[in-house]
């Protein structure tokens, strides 16, 4: 009986420490912590495509969490993820949604960042995915009718010029092009060594031309920047005159000087047409007087 008891008490044993032995083993591989303290993080995806909740966290690529929420809001996915306390990540750090293997699990990989300033852990941070092989195979499949139909248009295009070709007239063409081509650059080249030397004899003019120009202008060139500034002065000159016959003529039209008032007064110009007729009147009097008897002046003089 006593055997029988120590039996029992010895597998009960064996399979209570089994027990304690898988749940830490469970606990070592989910990263479970029962008395560390963590930093929540909510980070924004536009997709999570096999990503579950106590998935892998990674710092640089140091086990420091796991995926603890996610939650569908609108056309983003919110993931919450839980960070050993000791973290510490800067205000420009990266938070990337990439493969853990190539059985498709998936983690988040935490780049720090190197900015001065720490991160507001409080706020939605944005997530990168920049997809993974079976984001690519759905790309490739949705492409397939896409591809399948280009090759089929290039075929045709293929068995077109395969039968012009065949047919001789694409041929014949092409020979004709090549040949007038060739013919082309034989004369070219013949001409260009029938006028080789008068090519040579103008390209050396053209070079004594531009010397002669230089040296003309470096020996001149103080002559040429006091012309240059003469004229600057000139036309400067001839801006102010500008201006000042412009005022003149603004003075005129608006009536502000005496020829204004004379040409655009019409008072004015009745005046002074009355006062030319009334000389012009005096004037044809005082001719007769002098044709006749004179003038008669009666003055009281003392």
């Amino acid at each position: 009986m006593k055997n029988e008891v120590k039996s029992n008490v010895k597998v009960g044993v064996t399979v209570f420490a089994g027990v304690i032995l898988f749940v830490l083993v469970i606990i070592w591989a989910k990263n479970l912590s029962f008395f560390s303290e963590q930093k929540h993080i909510v980070v924004s995806y536009s997709m999570v495509p096999g990503l579950e909740l106590g998935d892998l966290v990674t710092v640089n690529g140091v086990r420091s969490g796991k995926v603890e929420e996610i939650s569908q809001k609108y056309s983003h996915v919110l993931v919450t993820i839980g960070l050993d306390k000791e973290v510490k990540l800067q205000k420009d750090a990266s938070f990337n949604l990439m493969m853990l293997d190539l059985m498709g699990g998936k983690k988040i990989e935490i780049s720090p960042g190197v900015s001065p300033d720490e991160m507001d852990y409080n706020e939605i941070q944005q997530g990168l995915f920049s997809g993974d092989v079976s984001t690519m195979m759905v790309t490739l499949n949705s492409l397939q009718s896409d591809l399948v139909g280009i090759i089929k248009d290039v075929r045709k295009s293929l068995d077109i010029v395969s039968d012009l070709y065949n047919e001789g007239e694409l041929k014949d063409e092409l020979y004709d092009i090549l040949k007038s081509t060739k013919e082309l650059t034989n004369d070219v080249s013949a001409l260009v060594k029938e006028n080789d030397e008068t090519i040579k004899s103008l390209l050396s003019r053209s070079n004594k031309l531009a010397e002669n120009a230089n040296n003309l202008i470096e020996e001149n060139d103080e002559k040429i920047s006091s012309l240059l500034e003469k004229l600057n002065e000139t036309a400067a000159k001839s801006n102010e005159l500008i201006t000042s016959m412009n005022a003149f003529m603004d003075e005129t039209k608006n009536k502000n000087n005496n020829l204004g008032k004379i040409l655009y007064d019409e008072e004015m110009f009745k005046k002074l047409t009355e006062t030319l007729n009334e000389l012009n009147e005096l004037s044809k009097i005082i001719n007769k007087q002098m044709k006749g008897s004179g003038f008669k002046v009666d003055a009281d003089i003392f």
